[in-house]
């Protein structure tokens, strides 16, 4: 998995190098390049701000070598106990 430093690079390289040449392209081109290009610094954005501590790697590495078939019959429909003022604590800090 590539660290956060490493997605930050790649997608900055993806904004500074077009595939085309925009001037090249028609208005409705050039818009849909603009659009990708706010969804590429939204991606950004989202990377650096809500994996910061990156979770979402550690997530998957320590979840990589589990398989299916070897879960209790249950374990995916289980419901766990939810605290309702827990909840509604992380709510209000935006988790």
């Amino acid at each position: 998995m590539p660290n956060n430093a490493q997605i930050d690079q790649t997608l900055n390289y993806v904004l500074d190098n077009s595939p085309v040449d925009v001037n090249k392209l028609s208005p409705d081109g050039k818009k849909l390049v603009q659009d990708t290009r706010d969804i590429i610094n939204t991606a950004r954005l989202m990377v650096q701000e809500k994996n910061a501590d990156e979770l979402f790697q550690n997530f998957v590495w320590h979840t990589r070598s589990v398989e299916a078939d070897n879960l209790k019959p249950g374990d995916l429909n289980e419901k766990i106990p939810v605290d309702g003022e827990k909840a509604k604590a992380d709510g209000d800090l935006g988790m």
